[in-house]
């Protein structure tokens, strides 16, 4: 029976967190070197879950040792005496209660009326992984399960798709269908993030009775990205769902995501600190109360996440902009190609609501050092320069950056420069300098093979190229990678 420290092999250095039994102080004294060993107290806090969980341990290994027919009077014999120690401990009042019924069983219910709903495939009284392969069931089927023979439910996800949430509104409109005493049945808590959430979901679940929501509308100060589905039951068999899906088809049941199942069962501290956090979040200003006259701000906060304009009306936000995580890691990215490949030619492959324009202010920002190295930003549309000039105004929190040249405009200043590539081209610019703009942006690149485009990089020689597109692969982008090496230094697509 091995319970990890009664082994006579000397101990592989290394970290442990192995109750001290006599055994393994005596692996410890026939260290070459025992005081190279780390030991401390337990904390009087922790003790009771410590030996708890050192008890198990033995436990299981004890038991799982005693296998066959031959020895299940053993076994039985074993869980009757600890049983009976147990109980003697606890008083007179449990005396014989806690003895296991024979033959071993399990109570998987107690139905009201009618209803028989279908259990998780997973046992209810252990945690479990799922992964999105075809050996575990799909999130989408575990959690329409979970919440038809749930009590309560909360949710906490960064976006809501309607493509998502159809999968889930037969069983939340059965949880939802009557009134639960002293709140709602389902709780959720939401962002504008991206704009990737779908204002038709939002108002689905605020149509739903006996439910409440809360949306966060600044995403740069909120930036939520946990995903939890936590399942409620007055049973004391709740489950929380911890992982990297938010409610859309392909991550609940397409998508390679990884979910943990939480037992509250198993892991009663695990699941306290889970309810905390989310109770933490619902009371937090920052998410504020879905109503149906809150649709016009949702959908209004969504355009500019979608559009990379995080400003209204000029205004500069009042605090610094901050890349999200998955923009630090293509800005990590761009920094780790110049700095050690020195490389200065970049692609960033990024899809519609992920922020490109956003991506490309905080790389310039970062390599100007808090300097304004000329800068010019190219695209095909009068529109776009407009949305581009306002992210890199409000990045680098100067309203006065910049000018578009488009048109008939007639900038003031050509140091930084946002220009149509019809008027670079009609306005001679291709005559300045090579030099002439130490960072060149050239949003959707994809049209770069157009002749138009390709009289600018030929005659461009910046400190830094930076490309944008969402579509490399569109049949009019031909072989643009050529001008980066032949590859993205950057990509990132929704599912």
């Amino acid at each position: 029976m091995a319970t990890g420290d009664d082994r006579h092999d000397a101990l592989t250095p290394g970290l442990y967190d192995h109750l001290l039994t006599a055994a393994l102080e005596d692996r410890i004294r026939r260290l070459k070197d025992p005081g190279r060993a780390v030991v401390a107290e337990v904390d009087p806090d922790e003790a009771h879950a410590a030996v708890a969980q050192y008890l198990e341990h033995l436990l299981s290994a004890s038991l799982s040792s005693v296998r066959g027919r031959e020895h299940a009077d053993r076994r039985r014999r074993l869980v009757a005496r600890l049983v009976e120690t147990i109980g003697e401990e606890l008083g007179p009042a449990w005396s014989g209660r806690l003895r296991l019924a024979d033959p071993l069983g399990r109570l998987l219910a107690v139905h009201a009326g009618g209803d028989h709903p279908d259990r998780p495939d997973t046992p209810l009284a252990r945690s479990a992984l799922l992964t999105g392969t075809r050996l575990d069931p799909s999130l989408a089927s575990q959690l329409g399960k979970e919440i038809a023979a749930a009590d309560r439910v909360d949710i906490l996800c960064s976006f809501i798709r309607w493509s998502g949430l159809r999968l889930l509104m037969g069983a939340l409109e059965q949880l939802t269908g009557t009134p639960c005493g002293g709140g709602p049945r389902l709780r959720v808590i939401t962002t504008s993030y991206m704009g990737a959430t779908d204002p038709r979901a939002i108002e689905a679940l605020r149509a739903l009775p006996n439910t409440a929501v809360r949306v966060s509308y600044d995403t740069q100060r909120t930036r939520l990205h946990a995903k939890a589905y936590i399942v409620h039951r007055d049973t004391g068999f709740g489950s929380a769902y911890i992982g990297s899906a938010n409610i859309s088809r392909a991550a609940l049941s397409e998508g390679l995501e990884w979910t943990s199942k939480i037992s509250q069962y198993e892991l009663p501290y695990m699941w306290r600190k889970i309810n905390a956090t989310f109770e933490t979040y619902w009371n937090d200003e920052e998410f504020e109360p879905y109503e149906e006259a809150s649709a016009p701000r949702l959908r209004e906060a969504i355009r500019r996440e979608r559009e990379h304009t995080p400003i209204a009306g000029g205004e500069l936000p009042s605090f610094d902009l901050r890349p999200y995580p998955f923009q630090e890691e293509i800005l990590d990215a761009l920094a780790a190609e110049r700095e050690v490949q020195g490389k200065h030619r970049h692609l960033v492959v990024a899809a519609t609501g992920t922020g490109k324009t956003m991506i490309a202010a905080f790389d310039y920002r970062a390599w100007a050092d808090g300097k304004r190295p000329p800068l010019l930003y190219i695209a095909h549309r009068g529109e776009i320069l407009e949305q581009a000039l306002g992210t890199f105004r409000a990045v680098l929190r100067d309203q006065n950056f910049g000018d578009v040249l488009a048109g008939g405009a007639d900038p003031p200043q050509r140091d930084h420069l946002f220009c149509t590539i019809q008027s670079y081209n009609s306005r001679g610019l291709w005559r300045l300098d090579p030099r002439r703009y130490g960072y060149v942006v050239v949003d959707e690149f994809h049209h770069a093979a157009a002749p138009s485009y390709r009289r600018l990089l030929d005659h461009v020689r910046p400190g830094v190229l930076l490309g944008l597109t969402a579509t490399p692969e569109r049949s009019d982008a031909m072989d643009v990678l050529h001008w980066f090496g032949g590859e993205p230094s950057a990509e990132i697509r929704l599912p």
